[in-house]
């Protein structure tokens, strides 16, 4: 080819009529060969309605109508520019490039509006009209996106496009020129019988669906005036046409959809109404047509159970407000899903105004309660909204004292408790106010809950009110001090001893503890020694359970309040519970070794105290199995290591009852210890680990020279115990051992 004469693409591009008929006539070109990006020279003319050059084109018998284009990677486009930008590239293309849209030439005269061009195609035989692309989308599909409405009649005037045809996501040509508002196209289309306008897409949406969220008022119309599309239908989400043209306030539409009777309460899968929708976005216009139209329901409710009131509540708006309220339909004390009603969430947004104008209203339930039995005025004192607050108090039929359901808490307690102290002072000036309630789940006054968090101020403040009982109990018979005590407010503690009406010894019912055991109990030391200097209370005073504050600081390992405890003259060290344990054995049974350790350089101590089922304290530490525990014990002299309990059983026995092996290897070091020693039902140890499969004690055990293998118990040994219960593991282990020992025997 001459170098100075245009390609034949270059030529279609430009619409070169007379130099695309002498390449043609070379006899050498294929005119289907592709440019650098994929696209033949007839999908250029196509494109760029170059008529002259498309009918020369098509008289070719070589010119495939049909050849869909595809767009190259940018290396091979590359590849081809940098090498000859006239070289037309024909080779097979890469199918699954990202690039590839597959337009036919059809497709791309459709699009583009070049209606001679579309009509020369059309009339060629071998142009299949619906041949799609990528997008699944036809030549038609693209005529009715762009509102081509020429273009359109001739497909539809050549009768072999499908005029329903469905793009990869549903969407019909209809629906795209629809979304688009594309009037005069979709006239045409809707004067063909076989076009079916209510088809739905992929999101269950039609092409009135589509008209009416994008506003498209003529389209509407049309549709309308059509007669076939359904005005209630549903997408995926629940809407409906309504609902979608309400949700971005498109009047017209909105106008039009109600004229045909679309159905104002219909909602959506969040319950939603064309009337919510419009409350939620403040069209507030559309909420007044919609009211008037007095057939939209003013009670509606979302899946929250809002209703319209309600959101325009949390809105702020005033007028809207005013304008339900003279709505007689309207229900002002309706609540959510949690059963808040409308005041119950103008005291939440803390908008005075609104509410004095719910207030204001007649029939307003002024001590409704939600779900969780808050009522207005308590969540005021939650919230801390003292505007809110005040301007209830000043209505008639306030219930000021009404508990909430989860805690039973009045709006008193509420405040004391969130340390709302300006509501608290308000409240308290109220005549009526009950400043002895107690809530219902623990039963404490607000007197117990300053004394509980340690809130001096408030303290000081209950305490000098008359009508105030310092030694209020709670449902567990505790009283202020017991819980300061508790929680270690030292400065609480002093405040309320300073009163002279403050019991300190008074005990509280759950398990007979005084405020110094609870103190001793948590180990508050500080709050100990205050107490301690207080002669009215008794320091061995004893619980429900015989245990004394000395009892409580040892089991639960409080070393610097056991020391003080023990420095105090009227404190017993071997006091007795009900089950006869000692400070020192509850120490011993919970591992508290610091605690043993202290107890035992007290000459008062003594270690070999047994408790109501006989067991000493190293009976209890080996039972625990702290080897450090244990070796403590055993290095006294005054320990007794084979001291037995009220069933005859040793330390070692229980030890291997409760499978403490730790404890048990410490007790086989000593030599004191009579590893054999039988219990009241002649058991040793080693029977004993057998008849209960211990596998890991039996080997322990049995690497002590001193544990015989042939004692027996009800006529067995440990070899016959482990062979009854099927313990081939042990079996094997003892008759190894045996074997050894007889081994070593004749040896």
């Amino acid at each position: 080819m001459n170098p100075s004469q245009p390609s034949l693409l270059s030529a279609a591009k430009d619409g070169d009529a007379s130099a695309a008929q002498l390449l043609l006539l070379e006899n050498k070109i294929n005119p289907n060969n592709l440019s650098s990006i994929g696209r033949t020279p007839l999908s250029w003319a196509a494109e760029r309605g170059h008529e002259a050059v498309v009918e020369i084109l098509l008289r070719d018998a070589r010119t495939n109508p049909d050849t869909k284009d595809f767009y190259r990677t940018v290396a091979e486009r590359t590849a081809l520019e940098t090498a000859d930008a006239d070289w037309e590239f024909n080779r097979k293309v890469d199918l699954d490039s990202e690039e590839t849209n597959y337009r036919t030439p059809l497709s791309r005269a459709a699009e583009n509006g070049h209606v001679e061009v579309v009509k020369l195609l059309l009339q060629d035989g071998r142009v299949n009209p619906d041949m799609h692309d990528s997008q699944g989308r036809t030549a038609l599909s693209w005529a009715m996106g762009k509102g081509h409405q020429d273009v359109v009649r001739l497909f539809l005037g050549d009768g072999r496009a499908d005029p329903n045809y469905q793009v990869s996501k549903g969407r019909t040509p209809l629906s795209l020129a629809a979304e688009r508002g594309h009037e005069e196209a979709i006239k045409v289309m809707l004067e063909d019988s076989r076009v079916k306008p209510d088809i739905p897409d992929a999101r269950a949406r039609t092409a009135l669906s589509w008209s009416a969220g994008e506003g498209h008022d003529g389209v509407v119309r049309l549709l309308l005036a059509d007669g076939r599309s359904d005005i209630s239908s549903q997408d995926r989400h629940g809407n409906y046409p309504l609902s979608w043209a309400v949700e971005r306030n498109h009047k017209g539409v909105i106008e039009m959809l109600l004229d045909a009777g679309s159905d104002p309460d219909f909602h959506d899968t969040d319950r939603r109404t064309p009337l919510l929708w419009a409350m939620q976005n403040g069209e507030k216009e559309m909420v007044r047509r919609l009211l008037d139209e007095g057939k939209a329901n003013p009670n509606c409710q979302d899946y929250k159970g809002l209703t319209p009131l309600s959101w325009a509540v949390d809105k702020g708006y005033d007028d809207m407000i005013r304008l339900f309220l003279t709505d007689t339909r309207v229900n002002m004390n309706l609540q959510d899903a949690e059963g808040q009603s409308p005041l119950s969430r103008a005291v939440k947004t803390e908008n005075t105004d609104i509410l004095r104008l719910l207030l204001a209203k007649d029939g307003i339930e002024i001590n409704i309660q939600d779900q969780n039995g808050r009522s207005p005025l308590w969540l005021a004192a939650d919230f801390g909204h003292e505007a809110s607050l005040n301007t209830l108090l000043d209505q008639d039929g306030l219930d000021i004292n009404l508990r909430d359901k989860k805690h039973g808490r009045t709006p008193l307690l509420r405040s004391v408790d969130k340390g709302h102290s300006r509501l608290r002072d308000r409240l308290l000036a109220v005549p009526g106010i009950d400043v002895e309630s107690k809530d219902s789940n623990y039963g404490q006054t607000i007197l117990s809950w300053a004394a509980w968090s340690g809130d001096n101020t408030n303290l000081d403040l209950f305490m000098s009110m008359q009508g105030i009982d310092v030694n209020s109990a709670d449902n567990d018979g505790r009283t202020p001090l017991s819980w300061a005590a508790t929680r270690g407010h030292r400065e609480t503690v002093k405040k309320l001893l300073a009163n002279p009406a403050v019991r300190p010894d008074l005990k509280d019912t759950k398990n007979g503890q005084s405020a110094l055991s609870r103190a001793s109990e948590k180990g508050k030391h500080e709050v100990v020694l205050h107490l301690l200097s207080e002669r009215r209370i008794d320091p061995d005073s004893k619980d429900n359970n015989g245990r004394t504050p000395l009892s409580w600081a040892a089991g639960n390992g409080q070393q610097t309040v056991m020391e003080i405890l023990l420095a105090d003259p009227r404190v017993n060290p071997t006091s007795e519970d009900h089950e006869k344990k000692t400070p020192f054995a509850h120490a011993s049974a919970n591992g508290r070794e610091r605690a043993v350790s202290h107890l035992l350089q007290d000459p008062r101590i003594n270690p070999e105290t047994k408790d109501i089922h006989g067991n000493t304290p190293l009976a209890l530490a080996s039972i625990l199995g702290k080897e450090s525990l244990v070796e403590l014990l055993l290095a006294d002299p005054r320990v007794d290591p084979n001291s037995r309990n009220n069933k005859g059983r040793p330390p070692l026995s229980l030890a291997v009852k409760y499978y403490s092996r730790r404890a048990i290897e410490v007790l086989l070091r000593d030599s004191r210890v009579d590893p054999n020693a039988r219990d009241d039902k002649w058991y040793t140890p080693l029977i004993l680990a057998a008849k209960y499969q211990m596998t890991k004690v039996v080997e322990i055990l049995v690497e002590d020279d001193r544990v015989d293998l042939r004692l027996v118990q009800g006529g067995r040994s440990a070899i016959l115990w482990a062979s009854c219960m099927g313990d081939k593991e042990t079996m094997n282990i003892l008759e190894r051992k045996q074997l050894e020992r007889q081994s070593n025997d004749t040896g």
